[in-house]
């Protein structure tokens, strides 16, 4: 190996351009483990022929393997033909995800699907993330596409649902649940299918029941979340209670990345709030006539939006309830 690395560097004292060596002499340097002149040596062959697709991957490959997510997230050298193009793709798009790029990680697997029409993982991989993305129409479409040739496809169809669940379009499934029957699809999903048009229709007993028939179709947080809806509208009121602590308990065990996404969320709009109206005192105590009010409701049913709208006016202080709660008990326990 020290020879081959002596006559790569005789040839690039040369040509210090030349693209092949380059690639070969960190080829050399990666398996060695001297990764950072493995790396440099690579975008050094990336920056002398921006089409060079080996020297690409290679790179893609190497930051994928020292775990530097945010320079290979950053790469913007557009992707080679072929099987190295897509490995390319693949590596920068859970790269853009894993630094929360989820906007360039969907372009990325879109792209992706648009040079492989005939796969269907890569095309439902594609259309999960351009939906996480809320691009939901470019989801749509490739989910419809899915169905246009298989419309018993139960992953394409749940991830419809998703999308218009999301969007209160819920009346339009009946095409694709009645087409989906016909194909001969599943019972679970023949079941999720009958109970939505329930719900549509107002029968909110019966979809309730049949809901039942789709348990382990959808996951566990967004089946509880819509069994207690439905329990709930039915006035089911001990169903609706376990069912929404069920699915507290299934999102508890969410990644930490995704609970870390939401916490991420409501401080970037706390931040919002405070940069448009600045952060509001209490009133003097003489002030303070009005008695609490408090805000409770089922999980997921609007309160948090509710009290951000409260927030916006100006005789109004709304109080997050743990801390809120635990000042009172202070209060009550010193008294």
């Amino acid at each position: 190996m020290d020879g081959a690395r002596t006559i790569a560097l005789a040839g690039l004292a040369i040509d210090p351009d030349d693209v092949t060596l380059l690639h070969f002499l960190g080829m050399i340097e990666a398996k060695s483990g001297r990764l950072a002149a493995a790396q440099a040596l690579f975008t050094r062959a990336t920056v002398a022929s921006p089409e060079s697709g080996p020297a690409l991957v290679s790179l893609a490959r190497l930051l994928d393997r020292s775990g530097d997510m945010a320079a290979l997230a950053a790469l913007d050298r557009p992707a080679p033909a072929g099987a190295m193009g897509n490995e390319y793709l693949l590596l920068r798009a859970r790269a853009r995800d894993a630094t929360g790029d989820t906007d360039g990680a969907a372009t990325d697997h879109a792209e992706l699907a648009a040079r492989n029409p005939g796969d269907r993982a890569i095309r439902l991989g594609a259309a999960r993330a351009l939906a996480d993305a809320s691009r939901l129409g470019e989801a749509e479409h490739i989910y419809r596409d899915i169905l246009a040739g298989d419309p018993a496809d139960a992953e394409a169809l749940l991830g419809l649902v998703g999308i218009f669940e999301s969007l209160s379009r819920s009346l339009e499934l009946a095409g694709a649940f009645a087409a989906a029957r016909k194909a001969g699809a599943s019972p679970p999903l023949v079941a999720l299918g009958g109970a939505i048009a329930l719900r549509e229709a107002g029968d909110y007993p019966a979809a309730l029941a049949r809901l039942d028939g789709a348990r382990g179709l959808l996951p566990d947080a967004t089946f509880q979340q819509m069994r207690g809806d439905l329990a709930d509208r039915a006035g089911e009121v001990d169903i609706a209670v376990a069912a929404f602590g069920a699915m507290n308990a299934a999102d508890l065990a969410a990644t930490p990345q995704a609970r870390d996404g939401v916490r991420q969320y409501r401080a970037e709009l706390d931040a919002q709030l405070v940069a448009l109206d600045g952060p509001r005192p209490l009133p003097p105590p003489a002030e303070r006539r009005a008695p609490p009010s408090f805000l409770v409701g089922f999980p997921r049913s609007g309160t948090t939006l509710l009290d951000t709208f409260l927030m916006g006016h100006a005789d109004l202080q709304v109080h997050e309830e743990r801390p809120f709660l635990a000042a009172a008990a202070a209060v009550s326990n010193d008294a």
